[in-house]
């Protein structure tokens, strides 16, 4: 619960609004009708206290900053800045009046809105003959997946600047019977959504088995976010030896997601136009200090651990013979060569029928890595009377050679010899389908090491089996952990994200520097208590009205270390 004086200066804060609501949107130069512009200084603090309109805090008064006053008890005059970016134009919505709410997610692409009362309908994107027709519509992207058209916010709250770039997805608006006044909103997603866009592929990156060496965690995230022109920052995210490689007809998010996750557990967010991954972890010096000089409008607690994971099982993907996860059996019709890659690259590779039919058979199979072949197998006899099989063509040391770290397979569905050709009238195609299996390995003298013998790791967070009951899971396997090290860790890990619990959401006055990442500590008076809290989820709402103007944002607490092993 904020105190008088706090109150008080959210009262001042909520008249400077509708002041600036009178005269002129967001301006500065109409700041206050007794002339006050800023609260940067002692002496302005004191020409508030002569006008008789609030007091402030002793320990607020005292060499605070503007921000300070700004963010603690939303005090502070607010300048915003809203364009429209299409195809290298910019457009400036000016005095449109707007409001904006932007929601900042861990791990996930930041949602927004920009709301606009447009009682005309001038700023909506589909009103024939406006100069801001089709502007602001769900078109961001070119022919070639590029982002041609962005919204971008540049918000100044006491004396900070604060920028939002957006990417549109979708528009709309609301009307009412009694007023007739159209609402436009716009909404959006932030840069990372071009990582998300379906269908996309990538060069396939992996450690190179006649080498030492193996590529580095940021190397593949940099490479993945470059590839898409997206602008990121993998400095804080753990390096280390991986094995990857990159998904073909897939989302890049996705395939970032994955090695993040192997890091063990990074997450990222987006900073303006910058991607940033980070190692979550609660700070012994927090970020942001809300104590009883700080308001606090509004608090919400969820506290429900009892399904909390306790005991972890990581498995290994390295068993020989499995079939890897996502690799569907590849289906044959016409007679002809068909290839397919397997990702990750496989080893020892063997192949059945699914669907077999007596009019089609599968032959010819050509192994390749890097595009050169390292094994053939299952060549038929000529059928000229040679003494060869069709797969003469190739070096003997590759018939029957061993399969090692195979990207791509080619074979030949063809007619049996008991089928009557396409000459004789016989058919020209014969449904089937036919399924490949494999092991996964590495290379056991690079930097992933010796993973042969690895089968998985078990990890417990014992205080709270103790106080919860044991609840356990066995994970996915995962490809990328490739020593028992890693596994271990890999669980340690998950057992810290799973013991995030205790949610609270709170309503604070706006404050643009809090980000998703961050710790705060939060002492509570009524309860006596003060613990640091990570911060999941940050959602600003940012409009001349200061009634609804501020932040809301969720914290958890850890159960256990969050930097595991």
């Amino acid at each position: 619960m904020a105190t008088v004086t706090q109150q008080q200066a959210h009262r001042l804060a909520a008249m400077q609004g509708v002041y600036r609501a009178q005269r002129h949107r967001y301006s500065n130069a109409a700041a206050l009708a007794f002339g006050l512009h800023r609260f940067s200084t002692p002496a302005h603090l004191s020409a508030l206290r002569l006008h008789r309109l609030t007091s402030l805090p002793q320990e607020v008064e005292d060499g605070v900053g503007e921000y300070d006053l700004a963010w603690r008890c939303g005090v502070g005059d607010l300048e915003c800045s809203f364009k429209v970016l299409w195809d290298g134009v910019s457009k400036n919505l000016g005095e449109a009046p707007a409001s904006l709410e932007v929601q900042l997610n861990e791990s996930a692409s930041a949602s927004w809105t920009l709301t606009i009362i447009d009682p005309t309908g001038d700023y909506h994107p589909r009103k024939a003959g406006s100069e801001w027709e089709e502007w602001m519509d769900d078109a961001a992207y070119d022919e070639s997946g590029n982002i041609i058209k962005r919204l971008v916010a540049v918000v100044d709250w006491g004396g900070v600047e604060w920028t939002f770039v957006g990417v549109p997805v979708a528009f709309g608006h609301t009307r009412n019977k009694q007023s007739q006044r159209l609402e436009f909103k716009w909404t959006g997603l932030d840069v990372s959504a071009k990582l998300f866009r379906r269908s996309q592929t990538l060069d396939t990156i992996r450690a190179d088995r006649r080498s030492s060496s193996a590529p580095m965690l940021r190397t593949v995230l940099g490479q993945i976010a470059s590839a898409y022109d997206v602008d990121a920052d993998w400095g804080l995210v753990d390096n280390q030896p991986v094995r990857t490689m990159h998904m073909q007809d897939g989302r890049p998010g996705d395939w970032m997601q994955q090695l993040l996750e192997a890091a063990p557990f990074a997450e990222w967010k987006v900073r303006g136009e910058t991607l940033i991954g980070f190692q979550p972890t609660v700070k012994s010096a927090p970020d942001w200090v809300y104590d009883r000089h700080a308001c606090v409008e509004e608090e919400s607690l969820d506290a429900n651990a009892g399904d909390m994971i306790n005991k972890v099982e990581v498995r290994s993907a390295r068993e020989a013979g499995s079939k890897p996860e996502g690799m569907p059996p590849v289906q044959v019709n016409e007679y002809g060569v068909y290839r397919t890659s397997f990702n990750p690259p496989l080893s020892g590779v063997q192949w059945r029928y699914v669907q077999p039919n007596p009019h089609g058979f599968a032959s010819n199979f050509v192994y390749r890595r890097g595009g050169n072949v390292i094994s053939v197998r299952n060549g038929v006899r000529s059928q000229q009377g040679f003494d060869q099989d069709s797969t003469f063509m190739y070096a003997a040391h590759l018939k029957g050679a061993p399969i090692y770290d195979a990207e791509e397979v080619e074979f030949t569905w063809g007619r049996p010899a008991n089928v009557p050709g396409e000459e004789a009238g016989g058919p020209t195609s014969a449904p089937g389908e036919i399924e490949f299996f494999g092991a996964l390995q590495d290379n056991p003298d690079s930097e992933l090491g010796e993973t042969e013998s690895v089968t998985g790791a078990v990890r417990v967070n014992q205080a709270a089996i103790d106080k919860y009951g044991e609840n356990p899971i066995e994970l996915s396997p995962n490809p990328l952990l490739t020593t028992l090290a890693q596994m271990e860790r890999y669980g340690d890990r998950y057992l810290c994200r799973a013991s995030r619990i205790e949610p609270k959401a709170l309503k604070v006055p706006l404050n643009l520097l809090l980000e998703v990442g961050d710790t705060i500590r939060l002492t509570d008076s009524v309860l006596g208590t003060s613990e640091l809290r990570y911060v999941t989820q940050v959602a600003h709402t940012i409009t001349n009205d200061a009634t609804t103007r501020g932040t809301r944002f969720t914290s958890v607490v850890y159960q256990m270390s969050p930097n595991g092993r």
